[in-house]
């Protein structure tokens, strides 16, 4: 059996490398106020984009790679209900 390789994107914050899930639940702790992080630390993608998670949780820029388990299965929901 062949299985397709996908690789989870990594970013980079203050040296330690994270991934997109855990990028995730910082920015909700961040919008719920539940973390002492500071918003203005640099997230970097894989080809040196940076973003900051902005008080509401949001990034201030968009991050190559991020959404991509959004994008998996957002494809596999419009297969499965295709008329």
């Amino acid at each position: 059996m062949s299985i397709k390789r996908v690789f989870a994107p990594l970013f980079t914050i203050d040296g330690e490398l994270y991934n997109e899930y855990e990028v995730r639940q910082l920015m909700i702790d961040v919008a719920k106020g539940d973390t002492t992080f500071n918003t203005n630390i640099d997230i970097i993608d894989c080809n040196g984009g940076i973003a900051q998670i902005q008080p509401d949780g949001r990034l201030s820029n968009e991050l190559e790679g991020f959404g991509l388990s959004d994008t998996l299965a957002l494809e596999l929901f419009m297969l499965i209900h295709r008329a």
